[in-house]
C-alpha cells in the first residue's frame, strides 16, 4: 500500500494516460477523461510524470522530479499541453 500519491487534474480537452516513473520504471498509471481527476499511490520521493494522449499514445507532455503528495493539473494552453505542478 502506497504512504501517499500524485493527485493529476485534467483541465485539458482531451483524454490521457498519466504514467508515474521511478528510475525509469513504470510505479502507477491511470486514465482520466477531460475535466476529471485521477491519483497514483506512490511514496515520498521524486518521480517523473508522463503525460500521453489516451487515444493513441502519443505523448502529449511531461514532468520531471515530481515529488510524492504532489497535485498536477494538465491543461492545454494555446494548443500546447503542460503540466503544471501545486
Amino acid at each position: 500500500m502506497a504512504s501517499t500519491s500524485v493527485n493529476i487534474h485534467n483541465n485539458s480537452d482531451k483524454a490521457i494516460h498519466a504514467k508515474l516513473l521511478w528510475a525509469a520504471s513504470l510505479i502507477g498509471e491511470v486514465r482520466i477523461q477531460p475535466r476529471s481527476s485521477g491519483q497514483i499511490g506512490c511514496e515520498y520521493v521524486w518521480y517523473d510524470l508522463f503525460i500521453l494522449d489516451n487515444n493513441d499514445g502519443k505523448d502529449l507532455c511531461k514532468s520531471l522530479g515530481i515529488y510524492g503528495h504532489t497535485t498536477c493539473e494538465v491543461v492545454n494552453e494555446n494548443g500546447k499541453y503542460l503540466v503544471r505542478r501545486y
